[in-house]
């Protein structure tokens, strides 16, 4: 898991994007990303939901508002891969 957190005193809202590392070009996306954003980049060899539910848990102990939290990941109707 590669989590890199920001403390942006300037940002008004922070928001969380976790990226599922198969989505091709993922890294052109990042390059367009707005100020105010962590980015959370899933490793393959460990469950998914774990590392958002760590990440959540780290912001809850460093006492920091989180504002929203967005996944960029490949999926279908009503599931996630």
């Amino acid at each position: 898991m590669t989590f890199f957190p920001l403390f942006l005193s300037d940002a008004d809202q922070l928001r969380l994007l976790v990226i599922d590392p198969t989505v091709a070009d993922y890294d052109q996306l990042l390059s367009g990303l707005r100020p105010g954003y962590d980015v959370l980049t899933l490793d393959l060899q460990r469950d998914g939901v774990a590392q958002i539910s760590e990440a959540l848990a780290w912001y809850v102990e460093a006492g920091t508002h989180l504002e929203s939290l967005h996944i960029l990941s490949l999926g279908a109707p009503g599931s996630l891969h």
